[in-house]
């Protein structure tokens, strides 16, 4: 999407909203048990030679507002 390069491969990856929620628990304190549990969130070894795509919800948040809300 930016640079000169090309590459090539796979997408992996989401909202950035939702992948912060299941990595921290910030929305409900069993998510990333529930995740682990089903397979929701791909492993280490899928995450491999992916191309890692985010993007965020509709409300379109300011980072600071992110890192506020995720990193505390």
């Amino acid at each position: 999407m930016q640079g000169k390069g090309k590459v090539r491969g796979k997408f992996l990856g989401g909202c950035l909203e939702s992948l912060c929620d299941i990595l921290t628990g910030h929305i409900f304190d069993d998510e990333k048990e529930i995740c682990e549990r089903y397979g929701i969130f791909p492993s280490l070894d899928e995450w491999k030679g992916k191309i890692l795509f985010i993007e965020t919800c509709e409300e379109n948040p300011l980072h600071r507002n992110l890192k506020r809300s995720y990193l505390l």
